[in-house]
């Protein structure tokens, strides 16, 4: 690990060109991914075994000053990429480009192969096991900023979905930690909630139904849950959109994509009218188009989806959702951290508000982001990634917000090193 850790270095601060794109090492890759903006990637040892592995990304602006760090960790079925540097326009492209050094994880379950049959890897792959592998990436970060030059600060915390409530539970394991132990200043939530008020105590019971469900699935030896009908949605509806869709018999590939993406709640409703994106209803209440993203990045997201996702991540999501029987004590009344929390009006939107006012923090910022006052066509909790217009509504006042709440620390990277 320690050979690996020292290439990481040499990778990070070596010279080559920005569309430079192959295998510097093993496991560690180096693209161009804008003008003057490079997305590194490698993979990480967490542990002794050849499963005990995650991806450690870093998207950052060369020859330029860094003003604040970011760690940036993605959702169900996705990876850092499909979910924050899908290229030009995209997330971690933007928060480069204002100068902040973008890392991301990408979690264990995402390496496991396509074709598969051995599942038995993602038996322990709990919140534990992604809130431990955090902490290494966390570390890391820091550790290759220190050495190759960009600064000792701590990094901001951003978590988008499922991933915003493994920030939650980071941050709240962080409190019980010293000081010399802790890697984040800040924390931003997007689109999430970790605790439920008695208002939505409907919610946290259909959580607790789902919980007792996964845990019967896990019980039973079903360790993997399988996101390929999510891929196949976004692959067919882009190849094949008029073909009757194998996904939702009766529909065409591309209405199986807008029933999903625009009526997500009809699948899963953690909030009443959740949905992935805003869409255009016909006179029937059928979905014919999206409003706010663009077709194309739905379907190019969820085509990216991974094949199979920890069902222990999924089930003690749902059991701290549902606060009976949690598999650990998340320290949410904790958390003392800066907080910005940005909320999809048609996602999880207002319902996330209850858990911030739940923190022991004193600095607290909350947009919820509305289109429309109606939430069933309001932004969708995907819009806030890949809607055109979401650098202005969604990306700009975020970064603002991590910029202002830096460790101070705006070092100039030598060029000598790139």
């Amino acid at each position: 690990m320690r050979i690996l850790f020292l290439l990481v270095l040499v990778v990070i601060g070596c010279s080559g060109t920005h569309d430079d794109v192959g295998t510097l090492a093993q496991g560690v890759t180096r693209r161009g991914i804008a003008d003057g903006i490079v997305h590194l990637s490698f993979v990480l040892p967490v542990g002794p075994k050849p499963d005990d592995r995650v991806v450690l990304h870093r998207v950052v602006r060369e020859h330029t000053p860094t003003r604040a760090a970011a760690m940036l960790v993605h959702g169900d079925f996705s990876t850092f990429e499909s979910n924050f540097a899908t290229g030009e326009r995209s997330l971690a492209v933007a928060m480069a480009a204002r100068g902040i050094d973008v890392w991301g994880v990408d979690r264990r379950w995402t390496l496991l192969p396509a074709g598969t049959t051995d599942f038995s890897s993602l038996a322990k792959q709990g919140f534990a096991t992604a809130i431990a592998d955090l902490r290494v990436a966390m570390a890391v970060a820091r550790s290759v900023r220190t050495a190759s030059g960009d600064g000792t600060g701590r990094l901001a915390l951003v978590g988008f979905s499922r991933g915003a409530h493994l920030a939650y539970a980071y941050a709240g394991d962080e409190s019980t930690r010293p000081e010399r132990e802790r890697h984040a200043n800040a924390l931003v939530p997007i689109d999430i909630y970790a605790r439920l008020s008695t208002a939505d105590d409907d919610l946290r019971q259909q959580a607790c139904q789902r919980a007792a469900d996964e845990q019967s699935q896990i019980a039973a030896g079903t360790v993997q849950a399988d996101n390929s009908p999510i891929q196949m949605l976004g692959s067919l509806a882009a190849s094949a959109p008029n073909d009757p869709s194998p996904v939702f018999p009766g529909s065409s590939n591309r209405d199986a994509l807008l029933a999903f993406a625009g009526q997500t709640y009809l699948f899963y409703n953690p909030t009443p009218l959740y949905h992935l994106s805003a869409a255009r209803f016909d006179s029937n209440g059928v979905p014919v188009d999206l409003s706010l993203s663009p077709l194309l990045r739905i379907e190019t997201w969820l085509a990216a989806a991974k094949p199979w996702q920890a069902q222990q991540e999924l089930a003690d999501s749902d059991a701290l959702w549902c606060g009976t029987a949690p598999p650990f004590v998340d320290h949410v009344e904790d958390i003392a951290l800066p907080i910005f929390y940005l909320g999809a009006a048609g996602g999880f939107g207002d319902h996330g508000r209850f858990t911030v006012g739940e923190t022991a923090s004193t600095d607290r910022s909350i947009v919820v982001v509305s289109r429309t006052n109606t939430i069933a066509t309001d932004v969708g909790h995907a819009d806030l990634l890949f809607a055109d217009d979401a650098p202005s509504f969604a990306w700009q006042p975020m970064i603002d917000w991590i910029l202002s709440h830096g460790d101070g620390e705006s070092v100039e990277r030598s060029t000598d090193r790139h």
